[in-house]
């Protein structure tokens, strides 16, 4: 599966094209296109290369990442769940980055805090679809998508192709 998708917000429209990358799923590439709507004040970069200068000599690679005019990474997002040894490894790599995961249920971003003790997660940002909206998201899209409204880091108000959408997502740390 592809999806495709022309934002268009207050000043400015981008587009977004996702492929899969070795086993990613669907679901996966949702949470990629929802990311970049998030957080589309910035930027980021979605389909990340090992190449980009910012990234060479890397284990990881971010699913969105932004980086500033001396080519430093200052935003890193994680869709969906992670290795624990991925997430230390960022966090020293990048000090001074921000640390941003998207989950698609609470439960599942609640889990995830459970498992690791604070001081880890103290530079990582996790956020987590309300329940039952990330399901809506999952029937809204398609491969093509026109996508326009407001979004900032924490909600969504848009419309997407003709649905209305519209969500706050939970921040779970």
């Amino acid at each position: 599966m592809k999806i495709r998708a022309l934002l268009h917000f207050t000043e400015k429209s981008s587009a977004v094209l996702l492929t899969p990358i070795q086993q990613e799923t669907a679901d996966h590439l949702l949470l990629k296109l929802a990311a970049s709507i998030l957080f589309h004040n910035q930027e980021p970069i979605v389909a990340p290369s090992s190449q980009h200068p910012a990234l060479r000599e890397q284990d990881f690679l971010p699913d969105l990442f932004h980086v500033n005019d001396r080519n430093e990474v200052t935003l890193w997002i994680e869709c969906d769940k992670t290795t624990v040894h991925k997430m230390e490894k960022v966090a020293k790599r990048y000090r001074d980055a921000r640390l941003v995961m998207l989950m698609m249920q609470p439960l599942e971003a609640k889990q995830m805090a459970a498992n690791v003790p604070d001081e880890k997660w103290n530079r990582w940002e996790i956020y987590a679809f309300a329940l039952g909206a990330f399901d809506r998201w999952r029937q809204i899209i398609r491969e093509s998508n026109d996508v326009m409204g407001e979004a900032d880091e924490r909600s969504m108000n848009l419309v997407v192709n003709e649905d209305v959408y519209v969500t706050d997502l939970e921040k779970i740390r």
